[in-house]
């Protein structure tokens, strides 16, 4: 054979050789070393890395929890440290962290309204960590006035400067109203009642319950002192859609002696929702009745011939 053919043929197979040796394997969700250096691994979305090797300790970080679940922690063997992806929507999803052969994994901390994350195999490894998911948020509970003071309200709902403000308090529920019809045949009309049934938890300065109010209308304290009101005057709420703020005479209905036991007056005030709907009372709904939410803030006083 001549020298210029088997030259050519010694190139050819080194460059196949060549790329037999830089030929290697991937994957969308990890990246994979070995030898004798540290491999490292690294997913997104919540998949989880990859590392090993016959040297030194390979570490793997999770992704990011995906929807409404724990992103998943990576898994590295001899000794690897893994971190736990962050939780998923709220809701409380965990976190947590596993570790592969040789790792210990302490169990990831509860997040607000999350469960704790799982505890990895035990081993000689670096523990892994986890942190729990944050979870949804919650309804606020109402807090009635911080200080007994009088409120600046509309001239037809005062009291008189003599009236002693014995309480007040938040109130949070609703009020129900009724589908009533009004004549027969062809010429009925239809509509909801202008009088309301109120059904509603009283809330004091330090956000406690301190009562309720009921039909009639009624307030009865938590020392069991019940009081019956009757409506005086209205006037309109500041905030629209809304039922109107009152002035309502009170006398002492039955109960136990207690904190309502003096009052002679109520005003509602800083009224929101509670009013009747505009549709759904018809032929067919006659005596069916909806319950509208509302808030408002009632406060009682003392005295003789203080609604002027």
């Amino acid at each position: 054979m001549k020298r210029s053919q088997l030259a050519l043929l010694v190139m050819v197979g080194s460059v196949g050789m060549a790329m037999v040796a830089t030929s290697g394997c991937s994957s969308d969700d990890s990246g994979m070393s070995a030898g004798g250096g540290a491999g490292a691994g690294h997913a997104a979305g919540g998949g989880a890395g990859h590392a090993a090797g016959s040297g030194a300790a390979g570490a793997a970080t999770a992704g990011s929890g995906g929807s409404a679940e724990a992103g998943h922690a990576g898994l590295a063997e001899g000794g690897g440290k893994t971190t736990a992806g962050s939780g998923g929507l709220a809701g409380g999803a965990a976190g947590g962290a596993d570790l592969g052969p040789g790792g210990g994994g302490s169990a990831g901390a509860a997040g607000e309204g999350g469960a704790a994350g799982s505890s990895g195999a035990a081993g000689n490894g670096q523990a892994g960590t986890g942190e729990g998911g944050s979870g949804g948020e919650t309804a606020s509970t109402p807090c009635g006035p911080s200080s007994l003071t009088k409120p600046t309200v509309p001239t037809d709902i005062e009291v008189a400067a003599s009236a002693v403000l014995v309480a007040a308090y938040a109130a949070e529920g609703t009020q129900t109203y009724t589908c009533q019809a009004t004549g027969t045949g062809s010429t009925a009309t239809y509509a909801w009642s202008t009088a309301s049934v109120p059904s509603a938890t009283l809330y004091g300065a330090t956000c406690a319950i301190a009562g309720t109010h009921y039909a009639g209308p009624h307030w009865k304290a938590n020392d069991g002192s019940i009081i019956l009101g009757a409506k005086v005057r209205s006037a309109p709420s500041s905030t629209a859609g809304s039922i109107a703020q009152l002035i309502l005479s009170a006398t002492v209905d039955a109960g136990t002696s207690g904190i309502f036991t003096p009052v002679t007056a109520v005003q509602r005030l800083n009224t929101v929702g509670g009013i009747a709907p505009g549709t759904g009372c018809d032929a067919a709904h006659v005596s069916e009745t909806v319950a509208v939410p509302y808030t408002a803030t009632y406060y009682f006083y003392s005295g003789s011939n203080i609604i002027p």
